[in-house]
């Protein structure tokens, strides 16, 4: 059987809060300049940014967008432009409910996947209603061949989860595993905390990417990390594209 390559992109970039157009903006710039990947990567909440929400119903059911959003036009035609899937976080509005979500977007621009995060830190608990919810499952998709997994932050460290995550990669064949974050060290903690998070990955067979933005709180960074060691590693501080070459014989 031959061999498929796919050729992926962490990106560290700065994300705006309360700035769509402008997020949206910088991830058809990362679009239009990296078409030599296959698939592009961006945080957490990158849309709205991490940190948009004020915790107050009545003005954050406005921040929050639904799924089928125009806002997400130009990425999708950026994506059919570059011949590149992209990924990348935001608040999702359904209905009443408000979700932090991460999008899938194919390099025809269709959305191929939507996962919601299923851990409770995204959120002040205190302060919020019942409509500020988390998902309930994991959603394994594939692209280019590739069998995918999103999780989101707060997930994989959360037992019950972690444990789920190790049994749907095993029981769907999964290849690669996403894992956006918002990660608001300083540069100098995140140093010492990353052994933290390479153990963290242990028993996790495959690639685990985890991208993190630039923001007012957080520093950017990327790092691939495979059964409790790293493979790979932008530092925080930096801005750009941690790129990784995936091959299936």
């Amino acid at each position: 059987m031959y061999n498929i390559d796919m050729k992926l992109g962490l990106v560290s970039a700065y994300s705006y809060n309360n700035d769509m157009h402008q997020n949206v903006k910088t991830i058809v710039k990362y679009l239009s300049e990296n078409h030599h990947l296959d698939f592009l990567l961006f945080s957490e909440a990158f849309i709205q940014g991490f940190n948009a929400l004020s915790w107050n119903y009545d003005i954050d059911i406005n921040i929050a967008i639904p799924k089928d959003s125009n806002i997400f036009n130009p990425i999708k035609e950026a994506s059919k432009k570059y011949n590149t899937s992209v990924g990348f976080g935001y608040y999702e509005r359904d209905n009443k409910n408000i979700y932090c979500s991460y999008m899938i977007i194919d390099n025809h621009g269709n959305i191929i996947n939507n996962y919601r995060r299923l851990s409770i830190g995204w959120k002040v608990v205190s302060k919020t209603n019942e409509y500020y919810r988390e998902g309930t499952k994991l959603i394994p998709f594939t692209l280019n061949n590739y069998n995918f997994m999103t999780i989101i932050c707060g997930d994989l460290w959360d037992d019950n989860i972690k444990s789920r995550v190790i049994n749907t990669t095993l029981k769907n064949n999964i290849d690669i595993i996403l894992w956006p974050n918002h990660l608001d060290y300083e540069i100098k903690q995140f140093n010492e905390e990353i052994d933290d998070y390479k153990e963290r990955s242990t028993d996790i067979k495959v690639p685990l990417l985890l991208i993190n933005d630039h923001s007012n709180s957080s520093h950017g960074g990327a790092v691939i990390f495979k059964d409790n060691h790293i493979l790979k590693y932008l530092e925080m501080g930096n801005i750009g594209v941690l790129e990784f070459d995936i091959n299936k014989k």
